[in-house]
């Protein structure tokens, strides 16, 4: 195999020619209806979401905007966003995970890691929906409370994470993101001060284990 160019040779040929490369011609006509990902159909789809969320509905309606689901619930007490009165903003998918079966497998796993002296810690972070809606609210499958069910079995070490996002998420505003599925930085900060405050305790508790 045939080496590359050293980091030291720069950035010489041919690299260097594709920064005088002429300007594209501004007389370009705009390609308002093309598959681009600008392109006419993205705009009239955010035209047609736009109509579609100003238009009166009940309180009870939920609205999906493809991969997208707005949720009707006071947002404005949990989010500082303009549009925070619509309602909850949640990915689609979230609704539609599958039953949660796979308790057997959690503890084959940390049996094994134990055997060989390592202390597994059991992070399961709940999705925006089940922080801001309640456990299996809307859900398409059967609801396993998957907190609850890691609590149950004593060697495991699972911080119910489930019910100290909900609370949480009752103190701090924007909690997570309004506008897309993530935690925020105050989120992720809670997150990483109950880590540490765990392998603090871990490690009083058995310094010799890791």
């Amino acid at each position: 195999l045939k080496s590359g160019p050293k980091l030291s040779e720069g950035l010489g040929a041919p690299y260097s020619n594709s920064y005088i490369r002429p300007s594209p011609p501004t007389s370009r006509v705009k390609d308002f209806f093309g598959t681009n990902h600008l392109g006419g159909h993205w705009v009239i789809k955010a035209l047609a979401n736009k109509y579609k969320l100003k238009r009166p509905r009940t309180p009870a309606i939920i609205m999906d905007f493809d991969s997208v689901r707005m949720v009707p619930f006071d947002g404005c007490a949990f989010f500082t966003n303009k549009q925070c009165a619509s309602g909850g903003l949640f990915v689609r998918d979230e609704f539609e995970k599958e039953t949660f079966t796979s308790i057997d497998n959690v503890l084959a796993t940390n049996n094994s890691l134990a055997a060989m002296g390592i202390q597994a810690i059991w992070l399961v972070v709940p999705d925006k929906s089940t922080v801001y809606l309640g456990y299996g609210k809307e859900d398409t499958h059967p609801y396993v409370n998957i907190w609850d069910e890691l609590e149950r079995h004593p060697a495991l070490v699972a911080p119910n994470l489930g019910r100290l996002f909900m609370r949480q998420s009752r103190l701090t505003k924007d909690f997570y993101f309004p506008n897309n599925t993530h935690l925020s930085t105050s989120g992720y900060l809670y997150l990483g001060d109950i880590t540490a405050k765990l392998l603090k305790r871990l490690n009083d508790t058995n310094p010799t284990k890791r």
